[in-house]
């Protein structure tokens, strides 16, 4: 470059177009260092996920290219993208050093091939057009690969539709066929009226809706010129939005859950693409927010590395909620949230005044992600049922089925599964037989949302049986379990984490019944109100880089032992900047046994005809 960038940490926080491009900018400069001398390749360190190491740093070349693509759209130079072409050029080239290596089924670079497709869509004059025949005619030959070869049933059809797309506009023909059966099917995986789907078919609910399937979906219909399906999937995209809002504090921060949390404002995506493609429910200034804002929250994090690199981790570099397919380099499909950039400087949702979208709270019963949202002085708590997680991914039962997620106060996950008695145990129910291994909450038998009240069955260890209700009630939430164990029980519940840099930044205040826990700016809370046996309550420090947001973080947290039998535990959680509601306390608790009852008999997961019904 020509001039020493700025590090992204001293970008202004994102409120206009410049803005976003001075802050792309920034954040693409540290990758400059890593570059191959054919500049086909990004290294960033070198673990690379369950795939090839030449796919991992294909990862590194082609994942900024969401962000790049897009500010050459909007008109911005970038000085560097002769060099982005050269290693384009080589990276298609069987015969150059840092060839990518063919494509062959269920493979890696199917997902990278997106970025290449979705560059020569966006911009083909400033791509295909500088290539010389050569480059053109491997480019071809090895995106045509991506149309042919086989890929899981899930988001990744989208890529093979970007393929043909590429493909179809730059003269090639491919297999209409094929490429529409790739639709119907990822259509089918729709769940309901709400705009929600399944990635693919399989049990788990999460951001991949927004940031692949809605975002794919709407690149399509931008691409495309298929008016038909283009309007369903917009349509689709438009109701999404509207519950969607609700993952999205007043702040900006995206609700923490589920997998693939290092991909960060990849979060926020779906908004940008509902304003590249007008699908958005929400007026352009409340869609500016939503995306805006959400960009901005990861400014104020320390999700950057000492160098600017996008690291491993979420709110601070943090391998632990890593999955087992993501390499130092898979952040960066954080930069599909700058796509506005390829809007016009005189486009609405550029030329909108800033302003708080709606939320509303019908919107905030989501059944088919299996959640109850509540919302106060702006932060969003999810109250969650038992949504399944296939197995294969990592810390599911931490990603998926705690009782409760926050976008102030995140979540945790254990990092060793035989030490019960250290375990931070966040907005779950722990049990122990030995006082060592432990079980928590991973797959539900029953589980469902009746009269905006959560409920669950599940069996975490053998002659184990818990029922589970989750309550809105005020700042917090009611929490109660009914256990019937056939063997004796350590038992551990704990509430929402607060952050604990030094012993001095947290206060305790705790009675027989209650503990509390408060910071500067705010109180967590656990009131025990119905317990089988002796309750123990302390504050329990998680293991260091255990939870998303805070490097050390404390949790207020119950602990009792309970013989064999049927026992009723139910407590009071809450945690809010709103210190005065937290201190006063739960409101009345409701009999339990007959609600128990009305919730066994009605609650139902989303309704079979919901899933995946094949959209028209």
């Amino acid at each position: 470059m020509s001039a020493t960038p700025m590090h992204p940490r001293h970008a202004a926080p994102v409120t206009t177009r410049d803005e976003m491009a001075a802050y792309l900018r920034a954040l693409h400069a540290p990758l400059e260092a890593y570059y191959s001398p054919g500049r086909a390749r990004v290294r960033l360190a070198p673990f690379a996920g369950d795939f090839d190491v030449e796919s991992a740093e294909l990862e590194g070349f082609a994942r900024p290219l969401w962000g790049l693509a897009p500010l050459l759209k909007g008109g911005y130079e970038l000085p560097f993208w002769p060099e982005v072409l050269k290693g384009l050029g080589n990276g298609v080239d069987p015969e150059h050093p840092e060839y990518w290596g063919d494509v062959v089924d269920f493979d890696q670079r199917i997902v990278e091939s997106a970025a290449i497709s979705f560059t020569l869509l966006l911009v083909p004059e400033k791509s295909w057009a500088l290539l010389d025949d050569r480059a053109r005619t491997n480019l071809g030959r090895w995106l045509r690969q991506v149309t042919e070869v086989k890929s899981p049933p899930n988001n990744w059809g989208y890529f093979s539709v970007l393929a043909h797309l590429a493909l179809n506009a730059l003269g090639y023909d491919t297999d209409r066929q094929k490429r529409d059966a790739l639709l119907d099917f990822l259509e089918s995986c729709a769940m309901g009226p709400d705009g929600w789907s399944s990635d693919g078919h399989r049990p788990q609910v999460d951001h991949y809706i927004g940031f692949a399937m809605h975002f794919y979906g709407l690149l399509y219909a931008q691409f495309s010129g298929d008016d038909v399906r283009g309007k369903r999937l917009r349509d689709r995209a438009r109701a999404f939005g509207r519950q969607f809002r609700e993952w999205f504090a007043d702040d900006g921060a995206a609700l923490p859950y589920g997998r693939s949390l290092p991909y960060r404002f990849a979060h926020g995506s779906f908004w940008s693409a509902a304003a590249f493609a007008d699908a958005s429910a929400f007026d352009p200034g409340a869609l500016k927010r939503l995306a805006l804002g959400n960009i901005r929250w990861w400014q104020g994090t320390e999700a950057l590395d000492r160098d600017g690199v996008l690291s491993m981790g979420y709110a601070y570099p943090n391998p632990v909620v890593a999955e087992f397919y993501t390499s130092a380099q898979s952040p960066y499909w954080a930069f599909k949230a700058f796509l506005p950039l390829a809007l016009p400087a005189d486009h609405p949702f550029w030329q909108a005044t800033e302003e708080a979208p709606p939320s509303e709270l019908d919107a905030r019963i989501q059944p088919v992600p299996g959640m109850v949202m509540q919302r106060h002085q702006g932060v969003v708590t999810a109250l969650t049922g038992g949504q399944e997680a296939a197995d294969r991914f990592l810390h599911t039962a931490e990603k998926y089925s705690k009782f409760a997620y926050s976008t102030r106060y995140g979540f945790g996950v254990e990092r060793d599964s035989r030490c019960f008695a250290y375990g931070a145990f966040d907005s779950m129910l722990a049990l122990s037989t030995d006082g060592i291994h432990f079980a928590m909450r991973k797959h539900s038998d029953l589980h469902g949302i009746v009269d905006g009240m959560q409920y669950s069955r599940w069996s975490p260890l053998p002659g184990v049986v818990v029922e589970s209700a989750s309550i809105p009630a005020g700042v917090g939430h009611f929490r109660a379990h009914l256990i019937e164990s056939d063997v004796a029980l350590d038992l551990a519940e704990g509430g929402f984490s607060l952050p604990m840099p030094s012993r001095s930044s947290v206060s305790l205040a705790a009675t027989d019944s209650m503990i509390m826990l408060t910071t500067g700016e705010d109180a967590s809370a656990l009131h025990v109100l119905a317990a089988p046996a002796s309750v123990t309550l302390q504050h329990q420090i998680g293991a260091p880089g255990s939870h998303l947001y805070f490097p050390r973080a404390v949790v207020p947290q119950a602990r009792l032992s309970v013989a064999p039998g049927r026992h009723l535990l139910a407590s009071w959680f809450a945690a809010s900047p709103d210190k005065v509601a937290v201190v006063a306390g739960p409101p009345a608790l409701p009999a339990l046994e007959p609600l128990f009852e009305h919730l066994r008999a009605h609650a139902r997961p989303p309704k079979a005809g919901m899933r995946h019904r094949r959209m028209r």
